[in-house]
């Protein structure tokens, strides 16, 4: 069975351009994360801009609501895929998403690469 196996809350969630230097989001951000017994992983992410929606980029409205449904498998030590099986973001549907991830405690970290850019995502664990 797997470590990660639960529900998490997100912490934090920080951007990064192809320069790794971090991107501010002008906003809040929630979310949930479940990994499950059967294989499966839920993801729901959601975020307000301080902006007026008029100012914001496409590629930020996007990132406003983010959440799948998806397989996942744990590849490696610290590295876990999900195969997306419903989005929210209907071209994602059928990719495969590597992520790396450090379990400590209740405490989980995943990066990879997001909508447009390399993302770290803080979850706390706030049941099994």
């Amino acid at each position: 069975m797997s470590s990660l196996i639960g529900k998490y809350k997100l912490i934090n969630y920080t951007m990064f351009n192809s320069l790794n230097e971090e991107l501010k989001w002008e906003g809040s951000q929630s979310g949930v994360l479940e990994y499950s017994k059967n294989g499966k992983v839920l993801v729901l992410i959601n975020r307000t801009s301080n902006l007026p929606m008029y100012e914001l980029s496409e590629s930020d409205k996007k990132k406003l609501l983010i959440n799948y449904v998806a397989e996942y498998k744990i590849r490696s030590e610290g590295e876990v895929s999900h195969k997306i099986i419903s989005c929210n973001h209907s071209g994602r549907v059928g990719h495969v998403l590597h992520r790396s991830f450090k379990l400590s405690g209740d405490q989980l970290v995943i990066k990879g690469e997001g909508l447009s850019g390399t993302v770290e995502l803080i979850w706390q664990r706030v049941s099994d």
